[in-house]
């Protein structure tokens, strides 16, 4: 093989070794996980599947893999460039405020249409907002949560307490 077609193959991110690449169980290649992702961040506006996604467990597990690869400095480079240019966020835990508000407002819309703030934990509408609403519970009780939230959840009728 020519050094120029090497190159060209190189820099579309072609695999030379499978074996040693880490495919995912069932044959699903890591480019099939990753259009999954773009569809999954088409219909969700974001990228923070949940790792426990209900519609789709592979890829909730695929999305944390990779994050723990990034943080493990194992990550082949092409593929850092992907993720980056779809907007992944490598660390969901450093969203800050902006991501509490809008899914406070998602809250706000569930309460509207059931006429409470109880979300399921499976609720599979919105999966991220039942696990939002079990961890503002959990900060609540911890004293880990910031009067101004406290306020803003009290404000809706937020229940603290599901026993």
């Amino acid at each position: 093989m020519t050094e120029e077609r090497k190159r060209l193959l190189i820099s579309i991110g072609f695999v030379w070794n499978t074996l040693s690449q880490g495919t995912v169980r069932n044959d699903v290649t890591w480019d099939e996980l990753y259009q999954r992702l773009v569809a999954y961040k088409m219909e969700h506006k974001d990228t923070n599947v949940p790792t426990k996604y209900i519609k789709d467990p592979q890829l909730g597990r695929w999305v944390h893999t990779q994050r723990t690869a990034y943080k493990k400095k194992k990550m082949m480079e092409v593929r850092k460039r992907h993720l980056v240019s779809i907007g992944f966020v490598w660390n969901t835990l450093s969203q800050g405020s902006v991501t509490w508000e809008e899914t406070y407002q998602r809250l706000v819309a569930f309460k509207k249409e059931h006429k409470d703030t109880n979300v399921p934990r499976t609720y599979e509408k919105d999966p991220k907002l039942g696990a939002w609403v079990n961890t503002q519970r959990t900060a609540y009780k911890g004293n880990k949560m910031t009067e101004e939230r406290k306020r803003l959840l009290l404000s809706i009728g937020f229940v603290w307490n599901m026993h």
